[in-house]
Protein backbone atom coordinates (compact mmCIF):
# COMPACT_ATOMS: atom_id res chain seq x y z
CA UNK A 1 0.00 0.00 0.00
CA UNK A 2 2.55 2.58 0.90
CA UNK A 3 4.83 1.72 -1.95
CA UNK A 4 1.32 2.35 -4.51
CA UNK A 5 0.36 5.65 -2.61
CA UNK A 6 4.46 6.83 -2.62
CA UNK A 7 4.41 6.18 -6.65
CA UNK A 8 1.02 7.81 -7.02
CA UNK A 9 2.34 10.82 -5.57
CA UNK A 10 5.55 10.63 -7.79
CA UNK A 11 3.26 10.89 -10.62
CA UNK A 12 0.61 13.27 -9.61
CA UNK A 13 2.92 15.72 -8.14
CA UNK A 14 6.49 14.94 -9.42
CA UNK A 15 5.54 14.39 -13.53
CA UNK A 16 2.39 16.31 -13.38
CA UNK A 17 2.63 19.26 -10.91
CA UNK A 18 -0.86 18.93 -9.41
CA UNK A 19 -1.92 18.97 -5.85
CA UNK A 20 -4.17 17.09 -3.72
CA UNK A 21 -2.00 13.13 -4.04
CA UNK A 22 -0.72 13.85 -0.45
CA UNK A 23 -3.72 14.20 1.03
CA UNK A 24 -3.95 9.93 1.85
CA UNK A 25 -0.57 10.22 2.92
CA UNK A 26 -0.97 12.48 5.60
CA UNK A 27 -4.70 10.70 6.40
CA UNK A 28 -2.84 7.50 6.81
CA UNK A 29 0.16 8.26 8.34
CA UNK A 30 -0.99 8.53 11.80
CA UNK A 31 -2.06 5.26 12.22
CA UNK A 32 0.49 3.68 9.56
CA UNK A 33 4.09 2.59 10.73
CA UNK A 34 5.41 1.96 7.44
CA UNK A 35 4.34 5.51 6.81
CA UNK A 36 6.37 6.76 9.99
CA UNK A 37 9.59 5.09 9.21
CA UNK A 38 9.26 5.25 5.19
CA UNK A 39 12.24 4.53 2.98
CA UNK A 40 13.56 7.47 0.41
CA UNK A 41 16.78 6.52 -1.82
CA UNK A 42 18.56 9.18 -2.13
CA UNK A 43 20.56 9.57 -5.53
CA UNK A 44 24.09 8.71 -4.24
CA UNK A 45 22.51 5.24 -3.46
CA UNK A 46 22.15 5.27 0.19
CA UNK A 47 18.32 5.63 1.79
CA UNK A 48 16.71 8.02 4.63
CA UNK A 49 13.83 6.73 6.46
CA UNK A 50 11.16 9.58 7.07
CA UNK A 51 8.16 9.91 9.31
CA UNK A 52 4.95 11.60 6.81
CA UNK A 53 3.71 12.84 10.21
CA UNK A 54 6.06 15.94 10.00
CA UNK A 55 6.50 18.31 7.50
CA UNK A 56 10.33 17.70 6.96
CA UNK A 57 9.56 14.47 5.08
CA UNK A 58 7.45 16.12 2.76
CA UNK A 59 10.56 18.52 2.33
CA UNK A 60 12.91 15.50 1.28
CA UNK A 61 10.36 13.86 -0.76
CA UNK A 62 9.77 16.90 -3.00
CA UNK A 63 13.33 17.63 -3.42
CA UNK A 64 14.14 13.83 -4.88
CA UNK A 65 10.76 15.15 -7.39
CA UNK A 66 12.52 17.95 -8.17
CA UNK A 67 10.61 20.59 -6.77
CA UNK A 68 12.40 24.13 -6.29
CA UNK A 69 13.97 24.44 -2.73
CA UNK A 70 12.13 26.84 0.04
CA UNK A 71 15.47 28.13 0.84
CA UNK A 72 17.16 27.71 -2.75
CA UNK A 73 17.63 31.46 -2.91
CA UNK A 74 20.08 31.08 0.56
CA UNK A 75 21.47 28.13 -0.91
CA UNK A 76 22.51 30.16 -4.21
CA UNK A 77 23.66 33.20 -1.69
CA UNK A 78 26.15 30.98 0.48
CA UNK A 79 27.52 29.18 -2.89
CA UNK A 80 28.55 32.89 -4.21
CA UNK A 81 30.59 33.72 -0.79
CA UNK A 82 31.46 30.39 -0.49
CA UNK A 83 35.77 30.40 -1.12
CA UNK A 84 37.37 26.61 -1.99
CA UNK A 85 38.56 25.44 1.77
CA UNK A 86 36.05 27.61 3.32
CA UNK A 87 34.27 26.35 7.10
CA UNK A 88 30.56 26.60 6.57
CA UNK A 89 28.22 25.94 10.09
CA UNK A 90 24.87 25.11 9.36
CA UNK A 91 23.09 26.12 12.65
CA UNK A 92 19.58 24.46 12.98
CA UNK A 93 19.66 22.17 10.25
CA UNK A 94 16.60 20.05 10.81
CA UNK A 95 16.58 17.03 9.06
CA UNK A 96 20.28 18.23 7.02
CA UNK A 97 18.52 18.64 3.75
CA UNK A 98 20.00 22.10 3.23
CA UNK A 99 23.76 21.15 4.49
CA UNK A 100 22.86 18.44 1.90
CA UNK A 101 22.44 20.86 -0.76
CA UNK A 102 26.03 22.42 -0.06
CA UNK A 103 27.84 19.10 0.40
CA UNK A 104 26.56 18.09 -2.99
CA UNK A 105 26.93 21.91 -4.24
CA UNK A 106 30.27 23.51 -2.55
CA UNK A 107 32.77 19.57 -1.85
CA UNK A 108 35.68 21.63 -1.51
CA UNK A 109 34.17 23.43 1.49
CA UNK A 110 33.94 21.81 5.24
CA UNK A 111 30.38 21.46 6.34
CA UNK A 112 29.81 21.54 10.13
CA UNK A 113 25.58 21.25 11.07
CA UNK A 114 24.40 21.19 14.34
CA UNK A 115 20.49 20.19 15.14
CA UNK A 116 19.38 19.21 18.82
CA UNK A 117 16.22 17.56 17.94
CA UNK A 118 17.11 14.34 17.79
CA UNK A 119 14.56 12.47 15.56
CA UNK A 120 15.25 14.68 13.08
CA UNK A 121 19.47 15.29 13.47
CA UNK A 122 18.94 10.91 12.85
CA UNK A 123 17.71 11.91 9.14
CA UNK A 124 20.07 14.20 8.69
CA UNK A 125 23.15 12.18 9.51
CA UNK A 126 21.94 9.69 7.40
CA UNK A 127 21.15 12.00 4.65
CA UNK A 128 24.97 12.96 5.14
CA UNK A 129 26.98 10.06 5.87
CA UNK A 130 28.66 9.81 2.19
CA UNK A 131 29.67 13.10 2.32
CA UNK A 132 33.50 13.35 4.03
CA UNK A 133 32.95 17.15 3.62
CA UNK A 134 29.81 17.24 6.40
CA UNK A 135 29.85 16.41 10.13
CA UNK A 136 26.99 16.86 12.43
CA UNK A 137 26.66 17.54 16.18
CA UNK A 138 23.51 16.58 17.68
CA UNK A 139 23.76 19.71 19.84
CA UNK A 140 22.38 23.39 19.57
CA UNK A 141 24.19 27.00 19.77
CA UNK A 142 22.86 29.48 22.56
CA UNK A 143 24.74 32.15 24.97
CA UNK A 144 25.47 29.46 27.35
CA UNK A 145 26.02 26.06 27.80
CA UNK A 146 23.65 23.21 28.98
CA UNK A 147 22.99 19.31 28.72
CA UNK A 148 19.03 19.43 30.14
CA UNK A 149 17.85 22.68 27.95
CA UNK A 150 13.61 22.34 26.83
CA UNK A 151 13.28 22.97 23.15
CA UNK A 152 9.23 23.17 22.33
CA UNK A 153 8.71 21.00 19.00
CA UNK A 154 5.41 21.59 17.45
CA UNK A 155 3.49 18.37 16.24
CA UNK A 156 4.26 17.56 12.98
CA UNK A 157 6.39 20.76 12.52
CA UNK A 158 9.88 19.65 13.80
CA UNK A 159 10.99 22.95 11.42
CA UNK A 160 9.89 25.96 14.04
CA UNK A 161 11.21 23.55 16.76
CA UNK A 162 12.29 26.79 19.33
CA UNK A 163 14.14 27.44 22.39
CA UNK A 164 11.85 30.58 22.37
CA UNK A 165 8.95 29.15 22.04
CA UNK A 166 6.21 31.77 21.73
CA UNK A 167 2.41 31.11 20.43
CA UNK A 168 3.03 28.12 18.40
CA UNK A 169 -0.76 27.85 17.43
CA UNK A 170 -0.50 24.18 17.86
CA UNK A 171 0.45 20.62 20.35
CA UNK A 172 3.55 20.73 21.04
CA UNK A 173 6.02 17.77 22.80
CA UNK A 174 9.36 19.07 24.76
CA UNK A 175 12.08 17.70 24.12
CA UNK A 176 15.15 18.53 26.39
CA UNK A 177 18.30 19.02 24.54
CA UNK A 178 22.20 20.04 24.70
CA UNK A 179 23.26 23.47 23.63
CA UNK A 180 27.00 24.73 24.02
CA UNK A 181 28.40 28.20 22.67
CA UNK A 182 29.68 28.39 19.39
CA UNK A 183 33.07 30.29 21.18
CA UNK A 184 33.79 27.10 23.80
CA UNK A 185 33.56 25.12 20.58
CA UNK A 186 36.09 27.07 18.63
CA UNK A 187 38.17 28.18 21.79
CA UNK A 188 38.67 24.47 22.89
CA UNK A 189 39.55 23.49 19.39
CA UNK A 190 36.84 20.99 18.78
CA UNK A 191 35.65 22.94 15.98
CA UNK A 192 37.31 25.38 13.25
CA UNK A 193 35.92 28.84 13.05
CA UNK A 194 33.51 29.28 10.50
CA UNK A 195 34.04 31.30 7.68
CA UNK A 196 30.27 31.54 6.68
CA UNK A 197 27.32 31.20 9.62
CA UNK A 198 24.06 30.15 8.54
CA UNK A 199 20.92 30.38 11.74
CA UNK A 200 17.65 29.47 11.88
CA UNK A 201 16.81 28.68 14.87
CA UNK A 202 13.61 30.08 15.18
CA UNK A 203 13.96 33.24 17.34
CA UNK A 204 16.84 31.84 19.21
CA UNK A 205 19.07 34.02 16.96
CA UNK A 206 19.94 37.00 19.23
CA UNK A 207 21.21 33.72 21.80
CA UNK A 208 22.97 32.11 19.03
CA UNK A 209 25.15 35.13 17.66
CA UNK A 210 25.58 35.97 21.94
CA UNK A 211 27.65 32.23 21.84
CA UNK A 212 29.76 33.08 18.98
CA UNK A 213 30.63 37.10 19.79
CA UNK A 214 34.36 36.55 20.06
CA UNK A 215 34.57 34.33 16.97
CA UNK A 216 32.62 36.94 14.75
CA UNK A 217 34.86 39.51 16.17
CA UNK A 218 38.43 37.50 15.28
CA UNK A 219 37.52 35.89 12.22
CA UNK A 220 34.39 37.84 10.65
CA UNK A 221 32.75 35.21 9.14
CA UNK A 222 29.65 35.95 6.29
CA UNK A 223 26.44 35.43 8.59
CA UNK A 224 23.40 34.92 7.23
CA UNK A 225 20.15 34.66 9.03
CA UNK A 226 16.37 33.60 9.05
CA UNK A 227 14.53 37.50 10.59
CA UNK A 228 11.18 36.21 10.24
CA UNK A 229 10.92 35.99 14.09
CA UNK A 230 12.99 39.32 14.98
CA UNK A 231 11.63 43.16 14.41
CA UNK A 232 13.28 45.40 11.91
CA UNK A 233 15.00 47.05 15.72
CA UNK A 234 16.31 44.03 16.82
CA UNK A 235 17.89 42.72 13.28
CA UNK A 236 19.55 46.12 13.30
CA UNK A 237 21.05 45.47 16.78
CA UNK A 238 22.33 42.18 16.04
CA UNK A 239 24.83 43.68 13.88
CA UNK A 240 28.13 43.10 14.59
CA UNK A 241 30.28 46.35 14.27
CA UNK A 242 31.73 46.80 10.93
CA UNK A 243 29.23 44.97 9.19
CA UNK A 244 26.93 45.37 6.68
CA UNK A 245 23.13 44.43 6.74
CA UNK A 246 21.86 42.43 3.47
CA UNK A 247 18.27 40.99 2.75
CA UNK A 248 19.18 37.51 0.58
CA UNK A 249 16.22 37.58 -1.98
CA UNK A 250 14.01 34.26 -2.15
CA UNK A 251 14.35 34.06 -5.79
CA UNK A 252 17.77 34.68 -6.40
CA UNK A 253 20.03 34.39 -4.34
CA UNK A 254 21.43 38.05 -4.62
CA UNK A 255 22.27 40.04 -1.55
CA UNK A 256 20.29 43.19 -1.76
CA UNK A 257 18.87 46.02 0.89
CA UNK A 258 17.09 45.24 4.11
CA UNK A 259 13.75 44.38 2.61
CA UNK A 260 11.42 41.72 4.05
CA UNK A 261 9.30 41.66 0.99
CA UNK A 262 11.91 40.41 -1.08
CA UNK A 263 13.32 37.54 0.92
CA UNK A 264 13.22 35.96 4.74
CA UNK A 265 16.46 35.71 5.22
CA UNK A 266 19.28 38.30 5.74
CA UNK A 267 23.00 38.74 6.06
CA UNK A 268 25.16 40.56 7.78
CA UNK A 269 28.16 40.56 5.44
CA UNK A 270 32.07 41.83 6.60
CA UNK A 271 33.40 45.61 5.82
CA UNK A 272 36.78 46.17 5.03
CA UNK A 273 38.21 48.01 7.66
Amino acid sequence: MTTLLLSFYKIWHGRFGLKGAGLVIRLLAPHSRTLQNCPLRLPEGHSIYLDFRDVSAWYWLNFTLGDQLEEAGLIQAVCSVAQPGAVIWDVGANSGLFSYVLARKLPNCRIFYFEPNPSVYKIARSALRPFGNAEGLNIGLSSGCSTATPMAVPNGASTVGTINPGPLGRKVSITMIEVEKGDSLVESGRLPAPHILKIDTEGHEPHTLAGVKSTILEGRPTIFFEHISLSDSEVRALMPEGYKLCTVSDQTGELVAFNRKVGHNSAFLPQKI
